[in-house]
């Protein structure tokens, strides 16, 4: 390849997945209409997500927006100073082949410091992870440092025969203060 082409990256047997774990939310939908009483579900009267108003006319969750369910964070969301930050990582063994040795380190570095989260090399690591199967970690850290972190993921392994690999993954995110007071003298 000339010089200003990107070079191939190097294919690996396994693939990282990391996602931050937040409280979940109540999904919320748009209601439309307000429905009669003698038409909602017996799922809102036997869960009692029902309000009796001052007519004691039973008013349904759905018709506030709010459902029933809950939902997971589409987007990263905000961090605040002193909130616990905690990710699920997991390494998924996407070949058709084991591997060995499979070595998963986590790490959380701010503009400072840099904290060790997980490192599967001093704990026990897997000897052999099969095809399709996942080693799933969970890390927290709380958050004492305002600005840039970035979170640190890397894997090692040895394919079957015998060839060590390794790849890191980087996941930058911005610590915002949750309150702040400004004073005029």
């Amino acid at each position: 390849m000339g010089p200003g082409q990107d070079q191939p990256r190097e294919s690996h047997l396994i693939s990282l997945k990391v996602m931050r774990l937040s409280r979940p939310s109540l999904v919320t939908g748009h209601s439309l209409y307000f429905g009669s009483p003698h038409g909602k579900s017996n799922l809102a009267t036997e869960t009692e997500t029902t309000l009796q108003t001052e007519t004691d006319e039973a008013l349904d969750m759905g018709d506030f927006g709010v459902s029933e369910l809950l939902t997971m964070p589409a987007s990263f969301g905000n961090i605040y100073l002193g909130e616990t930050f905690t990710s699920y990582i997991c390494a998924n063994n996407e070949s058709a082949h084991p591997v060995r040795d499979v070595i998963l380190k986590a790490e959380l570095q701010t503009s400072t410091l840099r904290f060790a989260l997980s490192d599967t090399l001093t704990g026990k690591h897997i000897q052999l992870l099969e095809s399709g199967k996942t080693n799933e970690i969970i890390v927290s850290h709380e958050i004492k440092e305002l600005g840039t972190h970035i979170l640190v993921c890397s894997i090692q392994y040895t394919t079957l025969d015998g060839q060590q690999k390794s790849f890191r993954k980087f996941y930058k995110f911005q610590v915002m203060n949750p309150l702040s007071v400004k004073t005029k003298v």
